[in-house]
């Protein structure tokens, strides 16, 4: 999509007469969860659903920034159509049910984890 978009730009800079140029004004390293977190999201994730896909995000989730200084972990949703952070975002009824049971199974594997020691 970025490549498309530069494509587009300069296409559009072409038509116009003019020139376009590009520059990051913003970026942030990518934050890894707790390794142990992500185990026990993902066994969740199987035990609910059957599979486990893990997803780079590259949104900026608070969930970013909590991972400097606890261990954190997320579990998404699918949204319909693949649409997300957008308003015409949706995720059906059955998928939100199975999203919570997986976080439900996620958060209770972390208290044994913190029982352990482990986290």
């Amino acid at each position: 999509m970025y490549a498309e978009s530069i494509a587009a730009a300069h296409a559009a800079a072409e038509a116009e007469g003019c020139t376009v140029a590009f520059e990051h004004i913003f970026r942030i390293p990518p934050m890894p969860f707790h390794p142990a977190l992500l185990d026990a999201a993902r066994a969740a994730v199987r035990a609910v659903e059957g599979h486990d896909v893990e997803l780079p995000s590259g949104a900026l989730h608070d969930a970013s920034e909590m991972a400097r200084e606890v261990p954190t972990v997320m579990i998404f949703s699918s949204s319909t159509a693949g649409l997300s952070h957008t308003k015409e975002e949706d995720t059906p009824e059955q998928h939100l049910e199975m999203a919570a049971d997986a976080f439900n199974r996620t958060c209770r594997a972390a208290i044994d984890l913190v029982a352990a020691g482990s986290l």
